[in-house]
């Protein structure tokens, strides 16, 4: 919402924004407490109001607007209006949207072509997470957690995997690979699909849609295959195959993950007729993504980073990349789980996920994000169920600040990997950590 409330304004159009907590004043948007009286105000000189899926409808100012006659627009409506007017780059799947579609437009932005963007944070030296570029190019992060994804016409369509996640939405897997059918379905007849060939299911889906694709991965034949990689440190360095030549990458960014969306995001410029080598090397100076394996800098030189994990897989490719690429050290891990709906619909997965040696795990409550809470996910029942099915340590925290000191108190600067988890606010315990040393 907020790059898209950006993107407006920039635009010159006055917009007001609201949110539950985060009551800031962005560069162009004034940001407001929802359903307070600042608010209905706003809204009741607006012209158009635009909500996501997450507020609710018997909100108060919801329902104003809506007797007022306003023009509603779902989020994704608004984003159509934008990206079905021009030559749409779109980013989905379960894993690697955010930061796959700000490689793309690092990569095309770094070679001049001017595109624009909304993608899902912003990068990780402050550029935002929108542009209103110049050329007739934009990308975005086409999310598929409400099913709008559909609504997107994009020219090339990008989908990095698709695993059960959104279940509360979705209810049955069979839903969400319908919703994933539609979306590639949807791509440009002149344009293209690029997607994981080592994703069977989307290897099935992305033959039935019938458009013109291009595979990307490395357990056998695609367009784009990723011949090796070695995480070392805080880069991820390697070779590819693309178009019969074989090509060097070397990315800022850790993890065997992070090498696959590379490969996606250089099969997109390809596809918008970029070489693979250039795509390649515009990567060297990628400058990551907010949130997603962020680094914090501290006096005493430890390693602590925040990411945005919020999903068993996502968790399984963080840990997979710092275990990776640090091999000598432990690893402690703050977890938030985010939403009840999904911890409640993946437990099992989310347990598992924290399965590697040397790891200690600092289990918070759930960030229930506006979500009424569901009993049985306890901290300690959480902890506990980590613990037997990972055999990872476990520790429970009541409250970020708890969490926070327990860190401190458990950690070696020289020996010990931070690591929070989550989509929620448990960043800030990252930031107390690094500023505590």
């Amino acid at each position: 919402m907020s790059p898209l409330a950006e993107l407006v304004a920039s635009l010159g159009l006055p917009v007001t924004g609201s949110d539950l907590k985060n009551t800031q004043t962005r560069s162009r948007v004034s940001c407001l407490a929802q359903d307070s009286a600042e608010e209905r105000s706003a809204v009741q000189s607006a012209n158009c109001v635009v909500f996501s899926s997450a507020i609710p409808k018997n909100s108060k100012n919801f329902m104003f607007a809506k007797e007022a006659g306003k023009t509603l627009l779902h989020r994704s409506d608004l984003l159509a209006i934008f990206c079905n007017t021009l030559k749409t780059i779109a980013v989905s799947g379960t894993h690697g949207k955010t930061t796959t579609s700000a490689m793309i437009a690092h990569i095309l932005e770094s070679r001049g072509v001017s595109p624009s963007w909304i993608i899902g944070a912003s990068f990780a030296n402050g550029q935002p997470a929108f542009k209103l570029g110049t050329s007739d190019l934009m990308v975005i992060e086409a999310d598929e957690s409400d099913g709008t994804f559909v609504k997107y016409r994009p020219f090339v369509t990008v989908v990095n995997n698709v695993e059960a996640d959104h279940m509360d939405f979705y209810k049955t897997e069979v839903r969400l690979f319908e919703a994933f059918s539609e979306f590639l379905s949807n791509t440009s007849d002149n344009g293209c699909l690029i997607f994981n060939a080592d994703d069977p299911a989307l290897n099935r889906l992305a033959a039935k849609s019938g458009k013109p694709r291009k595979g990307f991965g490395s357990d056998g034949p695609s367009e784009f295959r990723l011949l090796h990689s070695r995480a070392t440190g805080l880069s991820t360095s390697g070779e590819l195959s693309a178009g019969g030549r074989n090509i060097t990458f070397k990315i800022p960014m850790t993890g065997r993950h992070n090498a696959f969306n590379a490969l996606a995001a250089i099969g997109a410029c390809v596809a918008v007729g970029l070489e693979a080598g250039v795509g390649a090397s515009a990567l060297q100076s990628f400058p990551g993504v907010a949130r997603r394996l962020q680094p914090y800098k501290n006096r005493a030189g430890a390693m602590i980073f925040d990411d945005y994990a919020h999903n068993p897989g996502k968790i399984r490719s963080c840990l997979e990349g710092l275990f990776s690429a640090f091999p000598e050290k432990r690893v402690i891990a703050v977890f938030q789980p985010h939403r009840f709906s999904r911890i409640s619909s993946l437990y099992r997965h989310f347990i598992r996920a924290f399965r590697f040696p040397n790891l200690r795990v600092v289990v918070l409550p759930v960030y229930g994000a506006g979500e009424v809470a569901i009993d049985g996910f306890s901290v300690d029942k959480i902890a506990d169920d980590i613990r037997l099915e990972s055999g990872a340590q476990t520790f429970a925290a009541y409250t970020l600040k708890e969490a926070a000191d327990l860190v401190k108190s458990m950690m070696d600067p020289k020996k010990d990997i931070i690591v929070t988890i989550g989509a929620g606010d448990v960043w800030n315990v990252a930031n107390d950590v690094a500023k505590y040393l």
